[in-house]
């Protein structure tokens, strides 16, 4: 079965694009353990943080750029070993369509790291409590407010190609308490390779 550690890591010669990279926070992680990361933001502002972030690694770069537009081909490479995606697809509209573009930028044997809710009744009720404005229009927020299942991801990495494809849900959560009560937020990661 296909881990996240069967990914070569190699601070050498690993290749990452950071997908909705946002702010940095899983380049911080991995910035040790691979050769290079290109961070992919559509907010101007969240590059302007991660540029600033990295301006002393030379190995990090971020762009603003819609995958999905025309020009995205002439700004990056296809070779990358892992693109990783955290906390991003539940706002997109077509998240397999992402998926399948975001693949063609692999290497042939590259993987795909994708981290987002799970959808379940914790994460349902962890996210009222959390984020309670956005409790009863949630659907303007995220595309897939919910997050996604096993079978979603499941399908979705399979129908773009994708093999080995796992999923697990039982070790990521995120844990917090309001007013006496405590609330998760559980998450699915989903991993395959092309």
């Amino acid at each position: 079965m296909l881990s996240v550690h069967d990914v070569n890591w190699n601070s050498k010669s690993t290749r990452v694009l950071d997908f909705a990279c946002g702010t940095g926070l899983i380049t911080r992680n991995l910035q040790d353990h691979v050769s290079k990361i290109l961070g992919v933001d559509i907010s101007e502002k969240m590059i302007e943080i991660y540029n600033k972030k990295f301006e002393n690694n030379d190995n990090i770069h971020g762009i603003c750029t819609d995958i999905l537009s025309s020009d995205f081909n002439d700004e990056i490479s296809t070779d990358f070993d892992v693109i990783v995606i955290a906390n991003a697809l539940h706002h997109l509209g077509d998240p397999k369509g992402v998926l399948l573009k975001l693949s063609s930028y692999l290497k042939p044997g590259g993987h795909v790291i994708v981290l987002d809710f799970f959808n379940c009744k914790e994460t349902h009720e962890g996210r009222s409590q959390l984020f309670p404005k956005h409790a009863d229009h949630a659907s303007c927020m995220a595309s897939h407010i919910h997050g996604f299942t096993p079978e979603q991801f499941e399908d979705m990495f399979k129908s773009i190609g994708l093999s080995e494809v796992v999923t697990d849900t039982s070790s990521w959560q995120y844990e917090f308490e309001k007013d006496g009560e405590k609330f998760y937020m559980k998450y699915i990661l989903g991993h395959g390779k092309k």
